[in-house]
């Protein structure tokens, strides 16, 4: 009878544990403070990972205000995100962002000096909705 229940624990417990610290994270993106830091970036095309784009924060056209002290902490961010774009629009985004040049920038979850990248934005709109309007 020990054994069973030790056998029972032993098989939830990291099933237990995974399952708190997805609802955890999802928490701490859903209900995190709200940042933007502007981007720029292009589609490297990486065959191993997929389509997308490669963003650098642009710390020059952030507005720091939004964060402690009125300084933005670029040490807590990374120096490179990728955003994933699926591969059917992939090559049409590029092309209008090669074109284009629009202002990008990224949203964060940021709490405790930990970032969580949330949502993309083209010309201040998400950027499905500046896709769709420039492929019509």
């Amino acid at each position: 009878m020990y054994r069973v229940i030790l056998f029972r624990l032993a098989l939830f417990f990291p099933l237990v544990t995974l399952l708190i610290w997805i609802l955890h994270l999802q928490y701490y993106i859903l209900y995190g403070n709200s940042v933007t830091v502007a981007v720029t970036g292009y589609d490297p095309r990486d065959l191993l990972s997929g389509h997308y784009l490669s963003l650098t924060p642009d710390w020059d056209n952030t507005d720091c205000t939004q964060f402690e002290e009125n300084k933005c902490p670029k040490t807590d961010f990374e120096p490179r995100y990728r955003f994933y774009i699926s591969e059917e629009i992939a090559p049409s985004l590029e092309k209008f962002i090669n074109q284009l040049r629009p202002n990008m920038s990224l949203e964060f979850s940021y709490q405790d000096h930990h970032p969580a990248m949330r949502k993309l934005f083209i010309e201040n709109m998400p950027w499905q909705n500046w896709y769709n309007a420039k492929k019509q």
